[in-house]
């Protein structure tokens, strides 16, 4: 009998065989005898891998591309115990004063518009129209009084559009005058009038009637301070 294999044994047989018993045990002889590190990214079959088979703490910051997580990957914690108030901070520097300090600062220069009028039952009535700075200046400005049309002066070098005054001035830009006699600056706290008469703090502009009916005078002016 053991003649009879011995005789049939062919280098063949042996490898068919040999083939048989590899395809049957070969998958148990590689998931025990694989080499460390043999198995690499092409082996693994994608989306093979789930959170499960990772080990606890097993992703760490240096395995997380930066850049890569959004707020919504965070847990979100409770808030933890409030701390004490910290220490009042010292005081500040005193800021400078605002814009337009008291007195009104050298060059500074303010605007705004007038009127002056009323019905007179005849002529030689008058009008007013008080006019307050809202800053006391450092010394007197010298008023003027531009007529309707008047060209512009080095001192009240703008126009009733954009009023303008030169340094320590007081420019009134008429646009019209109906049934006026004429016009003065009054200082309020003594109620003396002129062509150029005012106070540090504010002027009354004046106009006369001079028919019976209604009168008045209106334009802008400008002030620049001392």
């Amino acid at each position: 009998m053991s003649g009879r294999i011995r005789g049939r044994l062919t280098y063949a047989n042996v490898m068919a065989t040999a083939a048989v018993f590899i395809a049957l045990g070969g998958g148990a002889y590689a998931a025990t005898t694989l080499p460390r590190n043999s198995v690499g990214s092409t082996q693994i079959r994608k989306g093979a891998v789930h959170s499960s088979d990772l080990a606890r703490n097993a992703v760490t910051s240096a395995k997380v591309k930066n850049g890569t997580l959004l707020p919504a990957d965070f847990k979100q914690m409770p808030a933890g115990p409030k701390g004490d108030t910290g220490a009042t901070g010292a005081t500040g520097a005193k800021g400078d004063p605002g814009p337009f300090p008291e007195p009104l600062q050298r060059g500074k220069t303010l605007r705004g518009n007038f009127i002056a009028g009323g019905h007179a039952a005849a002529g030689g009535e008058l009008a007013f129209d008080s006019i307050s700075y809202g800053f006391t200046l450092e010394s007197l400005p010298t008023g003027h009084i531009l007529a309707a049309g008047a060209a512009a002066t080095p001192e009240c070098p703008g126009s009733l559009a954009d009023p303008q005054a030169a340094v320590g001035h007081a420019c009134f830009y008429v646009q019209a005058n109906l049934n006026s006699a004429g016009n003065l600056l009054c200082n309020p706290k003594n109620n003396l009038c002129s062509a150029t008469g005012q106070n540090v703090e504010g002027i009354v502009f004046r106009t006369t009637s001079s028919a019976v009916g209604s009168f008045y005078a209106w334009g802008t002016w400008a002030v620049t301070a001392p």
